[in-house]
Parts: C-alpha cells; structure tokens; sequence
C-alpha cells in the first residue's frame, strides 16, 4: 500500500514537473524514470551567444579582390611663405598670393596598410596685389600692346602613405614625399603680332613633405576626403629669360647661394580610385 501511494505521489509529482517544464517529457518516462530516446525530427538548439566587438575585429577578414592601385587627384587652394633666396628684399607672398593646384598621384599597394607612389601637380598662381599693379602699369605705358600676366608652380616627385584602415568607411592616413618644384612668374606681350614672355623663375628640391587626411569611402570604388600638406622647400637656382622678340635681352641665370626656406601650404579635398 504505501509503495503504490509512493508510485502515486510520485507520478502526480512529476505530471506537475511536466506541466512547469514540458520539455523534459522526452527524456525521462514519468512513472518508470527510464530514458526515453529522442525523437526523430527538428532539433532545439540553445541560442549563441553575440560574438563580442573585439573579437569580431580580430577575425580574419574575407580575401580583397582589388588590384591595390590606386588613383587620386587633388585639388584646393595653397598659401606659400618665405623667400626666394636671403638677399630678397619681400616675401614670396609679396609675389603671389598663393596657387590652386591640380594634383595627381599615381601608385598601388606595397603592403595592406603602406602605398607608394608617384606624384605630379601643376598649380596656377594668384598674383599678388603688388604684382596685379605692377601689370597694370605696364599696360597703362604700352597701350598698343596687350598685356598679361600670371604664375606657375610645378611639383613632381614620390610618396609613401600609411593607411590605418585601408578600405573601411572611415580611413585616416599620413605621408610623407620628396620632389622638386619649379615655380615661375611670367610677363607676356604681344604688340602687333610680336610676342615676347619676360620669365622670372626659381627651382629646387623639397624637403620631405608632411601630408594627412582622412577618406569617407563612398563607394567600393570611390573615397574622398580632406588633406593637409605641408611642403618645405630651397630654391637652388633662379634667373630670368625671355622667349619670342627678345632683342637685346640677356638671359640671367645663377645658383643661389644665399638660400632660403620657403613653404606652401596646401588646404583641399583629395579623391581616390580603388578599382
């Protein structure tokens, strides 16, 4: 008797386990407490846990199918200070105001995070006021000639770049480049079919450039983003030479030996290919 008011007592036990916790029906039989196999069909599995954010970082990325050239093109605007050489007598600010740059950079991927590359830049000048007043006299004194002026300055040379995060959304990146820099100022003028340019220049090379920025991917294809660089450089010669109807001019042309430190600084956007 007490036996069979146990085996009750425990079967109403576990018909109340069943209730609670239904999912324990299919592994242990109520009454004679032997396993019951499984049976066949959908399985429940527990839910995994989120992969925490930092390992999610650490996992391996899929292969990138990109070739790692890169093209970029830049432009903005650049202020310059400093002089041509010691014994000049104004600032180059006093010559130009500054220059607008057209900048290209041509080069791929040497490592994920490290390109190398090569870098042209043909920037045309904005003249100073003095130099706009001085134009204009010149105008003023040969009416029958038509009179212009304006300014180059041409860059060229190679960079290293390190990206530290290559083709993610957000990318910042910092540089550095060595090149040479040709910058002129030119006076033409052409008086009933004879032309002449009156060419006043300076060339030399560029200490190693500092250049950072940030990309905003926009497309798998595509960044763009700002740029700042900073250009130091000494002009190793300068003269002055005449082209067209000449006559009597000499051209002048010496090595600076007073040299002096110029620098451009260049404020702009920069776009970049990644196909």
């Amino acid at each position: 008797m007490e036996g069979q008011r146990f085996i009750r007592t425990l079967t109403a036990l576990a018909g109340a386990m069943l209730v609670q916790h239904p999912v324990r029906a299919d592994v242990v039989d109520p009454v004679t407490l032997e396993p019951i196999e499984e049976p066949a069909g959908p399985q429940t599995f527990e839910k995994s846990e989120p992969v925490p954010e930092e390992d999610a970082e650490a996992a391996p990325e899929a292969a990138d199918t990109r070739s790692g050239f890169r093209l970029g093109f830049r432009s903005g605007f650049g202020f310059v200070t400093g002089k041509v050489q010691e014994s000049a007598t104004q600032d180059m600010s006093g010559l130009i105001l500054g220059q607008v740059p057209l900048w290209l950079d041509v080069g791929g991927h040497v490592s994920k995070h490290w390109v190398l590359s090569a870098y042209f830049s043909y920037g045309f000048g904005v003249l100073a006021p003095r130099m706009v007043r001085a134009c204009d006299a010149d105008q003023q004194a040969f009416p029958s000639a038509d009179i212009s002026c304006s300014s180059t300055s041409v860059r060229a040379g190679a960079a290293v770049t390190y990206h530290h995060r290559p083709n993610k959304p957000f990318d910042p990146w910092v540089g550095m480049s060595v090149g040479y820099e040709w910058f002129t100022i030119n006076e033409s003028a052409d008086n009933m079919g004879e032309q002449a340019t009156l060419s006043g220049y300076a060339h030399g090379f560029e200490a190693p450039t500092l250049s950072l920025g940030f990309d905003f991917r926009l497309s798998s294809l595509f960044a763009l983003g700002p740029f700042l660089s900073f250009a130091v450089g000494r002009y190793a010669s300068a003269g002055i030479e005449c082209t067209g109807a000449c006559a009597g001019f000499t051209t002048q042309s010496d090595d600076v030996e007073e040299t002096s430190t110029h620098v451009w600084i260049f404020l702009g956007a920069k776009g970049t290919l990644t196909p």
